[in-house]
């Protein structure tokens, strides 16, 4: 997107017709976000520049509250996305690396 340039976006709803635990009625509410576009690619290769010239590399991973399952199955027990291969080409250049993972349930974190 554009700054300044005008955009038309559409936004459909519905309600739940399902009560909550607490016998209340959900109320009828709708969100819009924007994310960004941006190439895994590009932004690993960017981290690994930065990590090469670095003594320490810092990195900050796991599942956003979009990732969690709370209400439903995992599929897997892997970090989402590119974070692996992230991880991986950091840790490959970095003199020293620290992983911190943010995560509310089991994880497989296994090379």
């Amino acid at each position: 997107m554009e700054d300044h340039k005008p955009y038309r976006v559409t936004l459909r709803t519905h309600s739940r017709d399902i009560p909550s635990p607490d016998g209340e009625i959900s109320p009828h509410s709708a969100k819009l976000c924007f994310m960004e576009k941006h190439n895994d690619r590009v932004a690993i290769a960017e981290a690994v520049t930065v990590a090469a010239r670095s003594n320490v590399s810092v990195i900050f991973g796991g599942r956003t509250h979009e990732h969690k399952s709370e209400g439903f199955d995992l599929q897997a027990l892997k970090l989402p996305g590119s974070q692996i291969r992230m991880i991986k080409a950091i840790a490959s250049v970095s003199k020293k690396t620290i992983f911190i993972i943010h995560y509310g349930n089991p994880i497989n974190v296994s090379p």
